[in-house]
């Protein structure tokens, strides 16, 4: 799975990203593992309707069921995220919690809804 593909879809969605991203501010790996599950929770509630009503599916961005989001994604990957970084930054939302809370999460739903549909 892309994740430039996931952040071009958030983007896309730009009401959806704004409540996601107030959502994510609340997640603190600080916290108690029943606050961090809390926020996941509220996360998964959000995001999981949306992804399921439309024509988005784990298949949409290629999803596949070993951990390619750890991969590289070619020669090109640190340019695309570096301008999707600028272009969500000018939106004003916080650059730092859509990479460290957000992309993992939806990346984490996404795995999980293509076990649940290939089952």
């Amino acid at each position: 799975m892309s994740q430039i593909q996931v952040l071009q879809w958030l983007i896309a969605n730009r009401d959806l990203l704004t409540k996601a991203i107030e959502v994510a501010k609340q997640f603190s790996r600080h916290k108690p593992y029943m606050e961090q599950w809390s926020v996941i929770d509220q996360l998964a509630r959000l995001l999981i309707p949306v992804l399921l009503k439309g024509d988005v599916s784990p298949k949409a961005f290629g999803m596949v069921n070993d951990d390619s989001s750890l991969r590289h994604y070619g020669p090109d990957y640190d340019a695309k995220m570096l301008a999707l970084g600028a272009e969500v930054g000018a939106m004003g939302v916080d650059w730092k919690a859509v990479i460290e809370v957000l992309l993992p999460v939806i990346m984490a739903i996404l795995d999980a809804l293509s076990k649940i549909k290939s089952a």
